[in-house]
């Protein structure tokens, strides 16, 4: 090819050209491909523009061919109740009704077409529910010279521009009618004035009177007539009696003339027109029958005085000397005399004569006539007036308790009784069930309500029907398909013009949480007050065994067969006594003996005692800087021992449970049963089977349990022990994906103490020691033990006796070292009752708190009562020993 290119440079030259033009032609064609995309995405975005539009606008829009519906928007719904899916494959005639609106308006569209292809008209089409809409139907052919094509309508409600037309036109007529009926009584006076000039021309004939006295008569009525014509276009009361008045006064040749009008609030006439003499006296006012006028009003009729003068009712008033004559006409409308209209002379010897009274009377008729129409007019101007403003004001209300019920932390919405559908909702109804805001028109209350059909319909028809204020607890379904409880006020508002049903609910779920807690807390309580007791007596009967037990035990020596099983029995008698303590912790009023303790010990502890030879460990992560509690040591070792043994019992086949301890500040309301402030947080999970949903809320019930042989008492037990504290315990669990209990307890401002050394070997003593207990076993076995130990001792059987022994050993100089006393004595006077008796006897008597009712707050807060020690039945020898050694000591 090269070569061939070499040998002939023509044919070279020639291939580049074509080259050129081929590169050339191909970037002609890849500009025009560019073009087109770029068409195509302006096509596309106008598209989707359009798409946007035809969804968003509020006016329903349609496609129709060959007579039936293709598509519909959203908005069609809206206006006549039509979604797309149901117009599509309509006809046309369902929004007509009768076949020759149909026709009426082919015909009316037909006639368009041959101008432009645009048509408007105005119809009220048949909503989907059957009553009729007016609409603003807008429309085009898509093709002029094909209206087989189809044409694009569109559908605008206007209803609400319809009924304030009407209300508008009703306005209008009132008022036209009105005006008209004015109108006529002007026109019908001024028919009576033109026939009384043809009258009067025929007299003038008849009687060929002086050319004067017809000329004046002529003017008097020309005067009256342009006057009446002139006074039909006027309507202010002021620019009427102005124009009136002057006129007549012009008629008669005075300058002097006045207006007077009754002001029902006082009582008084009032001039209101004042012309020459009266000109700087409008404002003055006079009582009816005072003076001519006055008189004129009371009377209703005409009056002249013609030598005014000398009228005996003339005023004294120096202003009115140059007076000569006055007449005064009643207004009168309706039979009612509204006021008075005068005119006066000033020249002497001028007087009114019949003509000019006569004329004078004719513009009071007409003075009466203009009045009553310019206060009709006026009063139908303020009617109009007020509504203007009654609507305003009702549009600031509703703009007002629309804001108010927009910040309202309560639900708030409208319900369609008809439809059963959410038409409005406030902000607080959205947050409260999760809806968007274009998600709750139509939102239907069957969707809402978490209860049955048939009790929703009974209680709509209630509200609606019998007109019955619903209040109650009902539940709502959030989105999420979670359940909130609300307390619920439904009643019957009238709201656009239709009866709605208004639906205010308020969110309960915290009230009904701490109802719950309450009702839980009521029931330990009750059975708090058997347990108690039986307790109390248990302890009595352990504390014989326990302390024979432990004298054994001293008296066995080396006997080893013997000491086991004392010791044995010894284990056996403690495991009771942990059975007692535990029905002891539901008694009622009963408080933990408390002191500051660190958690952390005690969950280590209770821990490694409880999961010992099982196949189930732990993982205690304690968080830094743990702060100390107020806890009774005991009882809060029995929570964490219960809720780690039931988490052992939930992984049968062995696994870890995580235990965390945290430091925590609540804020109000949080936690639902406990104020503001500092906690520690306690937290046992296992990764077990789960509890059920259905026995979660009696989880914490005493006795109940779904686990054979067991008791019932230890979850029970637990919830009683952290109320007790001041504290609150709570459980969340899912089946199969285990639980996890949560103990929150006050945090203390102490210290923790370390923890006390344990004495292995009872402590000897010596002293006096007096002995009070109703218990006869009681007193002979603690007798014994403390003779054994070293004291010499006295006993009594109630504080009655103990205080008369003491005062005994006061008074000989042998004073008792220490004092036990028992703190319940039935039908007899107790240690608490005692303490006080021998304080007043020995301010520092040395006193020993004891009782099988370890949680009597006297056992709790023993130094507040005046006690030095407590003990607590049953006791072993080796507790008592170390009790009396710390008391005396000190």
């Amino acid at each position: 090819m090269e070569k061939h290119l070499r040998e002939h440079p023509a044919d070279d030259e020639l291939e580049r050209r074509r080259l050129q033009e081929y590169l050339f032609g191909l970037e002609e064609v890849q500009e025009e491909a560019e073009q087109l995309v770029i068409e195509h995405e302006k096509l596309r975005h106008s598209t989707e523009l359009l798409i946007a539009l035809l969804r968003g606008t509020i006016h329903g829009i349609c496609l129709i061919r060959d007579g039936r519906f293709v598509w519909g928007n959203k908005a069609m719904g809206d206006v006549l109740g039509w979604n797309q899916d149901e117009l599509v494959g309509q006809r046309i005639d369902i929004l007509f009704g009768r076949e020759e609106e149909v026709r009426k308006t082919q015909d009316y569209i037909q006639g368009r077409l041959d101008d432009t292809g645009l048509f408007v008209f105005e119809h009220e089409f048949i909503h989907k529910e059957g009553h009729r809409v007016p609409c603003l139907a807008t429309g085009k052919a898509l093709d002029i010279l094909d209206p087989s094509k189809g044409y694009v309508f569109s559908f605008t409600d206007i209803t609400s521009r319809k009924q304030a037309e009407e209300a508008l036109q009703r306005i209008n007529d009132q008022l036209e009618q009105r005006v008209e009926e004015r109108t006529a009584e002007l026109i019908e006076a001024n028919n009576k004035l033109v026939r009384e000039i043809e009258v009067r021309k025929g007299i003038e004939a008849q009687l060929r009177r002086g050319e004067e006295a017809l000329r004046r008569h002529n003017l008097y009525l020309a005067t009256l007539h342009e006057t009446t014509l002139g006074l039909m276009r006027r309507l202010d009361p002021s620019d009427l009696l102005q124009t009136i008045v002057s006129r007549a006064a012009a008629l008669v040749g005075t300058p002097d003339g006045f207006v007077y009008l009754y002001q029902p609030e006082t009582e008084l006439l009032e001039l209101k027109v004042g012309l020459g003499l009266c000109g700087d006296q409008v404002g003055y006012r006079i009582r009816p029958g005072e003076g001519i006028a006055g008189k004129a009003w009371r009377e209703a009729r005409a009056m002249v005085v013609n030598n005014y003068q000398a009228w005996n009712g003339r005023s004294m008033d120096g202003r009115w000397d140059s007076v000569a004559a006055v007449a005064a006409i009643p207004l009168t409308i309706q039979s009612r005399v509204t006021g008075v209209i005068g005119l006066m002379h000033t020249q002497d010897g001028r007087e009114f004569g019949e003509e000019e009274i006569d004329v004078l009377g004719r513009f009071g008729e007409l003075a009466s006539v203009a009045l009553d129409n310019a206060g009709l007019y006026l009063s139908l101007q303020q009617e109009l007036e007020e509504r203007v403003q009654t609507e305003q004001a009702l549009k600031q209300s509703e703009d007002k308790y629309r804001s108010v019920i927009n910040q309202s932390g309560d639900c708030v919405f409208l319900v369609d009784p008809a439809s059963k559908c959410v038409i409005e909702a406030n902000p607080a109804f959205q947050h409260l069930l999760g809806y968007a805001e274009h998600e709750v028109f139509g939102l239907h209350v069957y969707d809402l309500a978490a209860h049955d059909r048939e009790d929703i319909d009974a209680k709509m028809r209630q509200s609606v029907e019998e007109r019955r204020h619903f209040i109650g607890e009902r539940q709502y379904r959030k989105t999420d398909g979670t359940l909130v409880d609300v307390e619920v006020s439904a009643n019957l508002i009238s709201y656009g013009g239709k009866e709605i049903l208004c639906v205010v609910s308020r969110d309960i779920t915290a009230r009904k949480k701490a109802e719950k807690e309450l009702l839980k807390a009521q029931k330990l309580e009750s059975l708090g007050l058997l347990a108690g007791g039986i307790a109390h007596d248990f302890n009595n009967i352990l504390t014989g065994i326990l302390g024979n037990i432990s004298l054994a035990k001293l008296h066995a020596k080396d006997d080893t067969t013997l000491i086991k099983r004392l010791a044995d029995a010894e284990k056996a008698t403690m495991r009771a006594k942990d059975l007692t303590y535990q029905l002891l912790t539901f008694a009622k009023g009963g408080a933990p003996i408390k002191e500051t303790a660190s958690i952390e010990d005690i969950v280590r502890d209770t821990c490694g005692f409880a999961l010992r030879g099982s196949n189930v460990g732990y993982d205690f992560r304690p968080a830094q800087d743990l702060w100390p509690v107020e806890i009774d040591r005991g009882q809060i070792s029995q929570v964490v021992g219960n809720l780690v043994v039931n988490a052992k019992q939930a992984m049968p086949e062995g696994g870890t449970i995580e235990i965390t301890s945290a430091n925590v500040v609540l804020n109000e309301g949080r936690v639902a049963t406990l104020p503001a402030g500092k906690y520690v947080l306690i937290s046992v999970q296992d990764h077990g089977i789960g509890i059920p949903q259905r026995h979660l809320a009696r989880i914490f019930d005493p006795y109940f349990t779904t686990k054979q042989g067991g008791s019932g008492l230890g979850l029970a037990t637990s919830y009683s022990i952290i109320e007790k504290h001041d504290g609150h315990i709570d459980v969340k669990s899912e089946p199969g994906s285990g639980t996890i209990f949560q103990v929150y307890l006050p945090a203390s401002d102490g210290a923790a103490p370390p923890a006390p050394k344990i004495e292995t070997r009872p402590i000897p003593g010596k002293g006096r020691i007096l002995v009070m207990d109703d218990e006869e076993m009681i007193r002979e076995v603690a007798k014994e033990m403390l003779i054994l130990l070293g004291y010499q001792v006295e006993v009594a059987e109630n504080g009655a006796q103990a205080v008369h022994l003491y005062e005994q050993a006061l008074d000989s100089g042998r004073r008792f070292d220490a004092v036990l006393m028992d703190l319940t004595v039935p039908g007899g006077m107790g240690g608490k009752e005692a303490i006080r008796k021998l304080l007043e006897l020995d301010p520092k008597v040395n006193a020993i708190v004891s009782s099988g009712y370890s949680n009597d707050r006297v056992m709790a807060d023993y130094r507040g009562y005046g006690f030095q020690g407590v003990v607590t039945k049953p006791y072993k020898i080796q507790e008592l020993s170390e009790v009396l050694q710390e008391v005396i000591s000190s």
